[in-house]
């Protein structure tokens, strides 16, 4: 009975998929790539930023980059940039 229980209780996080949302592109153009996604409920969205400093944030889109009350804010992201930079920083949301 434990097996199926523990079964249950991760069955959830196994169907739960990561999906990638690159924050500007290799030439430091402030894009989403891809434009939109489908995520459900258990899914995490990971922002990568790329050189140019960046920062995610749920609201309203008249009002950019002001966080919604109650919505997240991914804080401000310093992200280097120069002969040799490859590495990103990222910003995990866990959709629930």
């Amino acid at each position: 009975m434990v097996s199926k229980s523990l079964f249950l209780m991760l069955t959830p996080a196994v169907l739960a998929k990561t999906i990638q949302m690159n924050v500007a592109d290799n030439n430091g153009n402030l894009v989403f790539q891809p434009e939109s996604i489908t995520a459900s409920v258990g899914d995490m969205v990971e922002f990568a930023f790329y050189p140019r400093d960046h920062s995610v944030v749920q609201g309203d889109y008249s009002k950019a980059c002001q966080p919604l009350s109650g919505g997240f804010y991914s804080g401000y992201f310093p992200v280097s940039k120069g002969p040799g930079v490859s590495q990103f920083l990222c910003f995990l949301l866990i959709l629930q």
